[in-house]
């Protein structure tokens, strides 16, 4: 695994674990509220990176192959906006924790597969567990 690619993602879970801490402090209302909707959008955002690795990868492949991925490429930014619509703390996490827990089994099935490079189906699965980890802690403050 190229040490660069699992500096940046340990960076990337990063705001994961501050918002999720966040929620866990004795703090003002108003600003754990803050912490959760920053949590949301994240997830969100990262889901929506996600699919854009998808669409990438699946651009290298003959045409007959590449519209059923380019289609499943575009889903997890439609479920990530989704989630920022679910109403209350809870929902959209759950909803986030699902999308990540999916395309986190496809992307290391695509690795195993021997679609993707060996490192990067092994890095999806610690991040996806990383994040998840901290989504589930968030879900448990609220």
């Amino acid at each position: 695994m190229p040490p660069a690619a699992l500096a940046l993602g340990l960076a990337g879970v990063l705001p994961f674990a501050a918002c999720a801490g966040a929620l866990w402090l004795d703090v003002d209302p108003a600003l754990q509220a803050d912490a959760a909707r920053a949590l949301a959008a994240y997830g969100a955002v990262i889901l929506s990176f996600l699919g854009g690795v998808r669409w990438g990868a699946a651009l290298r492949l003959p045409l007959a192959q590449a519209t059923p991925e380019l289609v499943l490429a575009v889903i997890p930014s439609l479920l990530g906006w989704c989630a920022l619509l679910l109403p209350g703390a809870t929902q959209p996490l759950l909803a986030l924790s699902l999308g990540m827990a999916v395309f986190g089994v496809l992307d290391a099935r695509e690795g195993a597969r021997g679609a993707w490079p060996h490192w990067y189906s092994r890095l999806r699965i610690i991040l996806t567990l990383l994040v998840l980890g901290c989504l589930l802690a968030a879900v448990l403050a609220g």
